[in-house]
C-alpha cells in the first residue's frame, strides 16, 4: 500500500469500516512502516478523546468500538515478538561475529613485504621491472601505501613474470589488509593462491592472511578454512592457526546452537 492509502484505510478503521481481513492487511502495514502506526495512534487517540467527551464517530452499525489495545492486543503482541526474535536473532550472530574479529592480526608486518632480488654485476643487466618493483617496496616501508598500491597494481599490467606475480600480488594483499581494505586484500590473496607453484612459505603466508582477513569481513566458515590450510602446511604459523582455528570452532558451535534453539 501507498502511504495515502494507509492513511485512507486508518480513517476507515476508526470509523469500524473495515471488514476483518482488511484490519490483517493494516497491521502488516504498521510492523512494514512503524511511521504510520504512530499516525493511527495518534488519529485513535482523538477519535477516543471525541467518544469520551461525548461525541459520536459514525460507523455502519452504529455500534461502540472496542478500543484497539483490547481488540487486537493478542495480535500486536504476537506479530511484534516474532519481529523482536527476528531482530534479536541477528542481532546476536552479528554480535557474535563482531567479537571474533578481534582475533584477526590487528597489521601485517612489513617484513612481509617482497621485493625483488636485486644483484648488479658487469656481464648482467637488471630487469627493469625489479627495479621498479623495488621502489614501489620503498614506497610501501616509507609509509606511502596508497601510492605503492597504485605502483604495482601498474606492474601488473606489464606482463611480469612468474615470481614477479607472486611478490606483487602478496604485497598487494598485504597492503590493502593493512589499509583495512579487507574485501580488496581477499580478492588479491585469493589471485594470489591461482598462481600455480607458489613456494610454500607464500602459499602459507597467503591462506594464514586471507583467512584474518576473512575473519574481518565476519565470514566464519570461508575464514575457518582458510586457516585450516595455512595449519595443514605446518609452517611458521602452525601454533597461531590452531589457535585461531579453535576459537572460530566455539563461535561457529555458539552460533549454531543459538540457532537451533531459537528456531524450535
Amino acid at each position: 500500500m501507498t502511504e495515502e492509502e494507509i492513511s485512507r484505510q486508518i480513517t476507515r478503521y476508526i470509523k469500524d469500516k473495515l471488514t476483518d481481513s482488511e484490519v490483517d492487511e493494516l497491521w502488516i502495514e504498521f510492523l512494514k512502516n512503524p511511521e504510520m502506526f504512530e499516525q493511527f495512534e495518534v488519529e485513535y487517540n482523538i477519535a477516543d478523546l471525541f467518544i469520551n467527551k461525548g461525541y459520536s464517530i459514525e460507523n455502519d452499525n452504529n455500534t461502540v468500538r472496542e478500543p484497539v489495545t483490547k481488540k487486537y492486543r493478542g495480535w500486536i503482541y504476537a506479530a511484534a515478538a516474532a519481529v523482536l526474535i527476528a531482530v534479536g536473532i541477528q542481532f546476536f550472530i552479528t554480535s557474535q561475529t563482531d567479537s571474533i574479529s578481534k582475533y584477526a592480526v590487528a597489521k601485517i608486518d612489513s617484513t612481509e613485504l617482497l621485493g625483488a632480488d636485486v644483484y648488479r654485476t658487469d656481464d648482467e643487466d637488471v630487469e627493469e621491472m625489479d627495479i621498479e618493483l623495488n621502489k614501489a617496496l620503498a614506497l610501501a616501508l616509507n609509509e606511502e601505501s596508497k601510492t605503492a598500491i597504485l605502483q604495482f597494481e601498474n606492474l601488473l599490467d606489464e606482463s611480469p613474470n612468474h615470481e614477479q606475480k607472486v611478490r606483487i600480488y602478496l604485497n598487494l594483499g598485504i597492503l590493502r589488509y593493512n589499509n583495512a581494505e579487507y574485501e580488496q586484500s581477499t580478492k588479491e590473496f585469493l589471485k594470489l593462491l591461482e598462481i600455480n607453484n607458489l613456494p610454500d612459505h607464500v602459499e602459507e603466508a597467503a591462506w594464514w592472511f586471507l583467512g584474518n582477513a576473512q575473519l574481518n569481513l565476519q565470514n566464519l566458515e570461508g575464514a575457518r578454512d582458510s586457516v585450516f590450510n595455512a595449519y595443514q602446511l605446518d609452517g611458521r604459523f602452525n601454533e597461531p592457526a590452531l589457535s585461531l582455528l579453535n576459537r572460530i570452532d566455539q563461535e561457529l558451535e555458539k552460533e549454531n546452537d543459538s540457532i537451533s534453539e531459537n528456531t524450535m
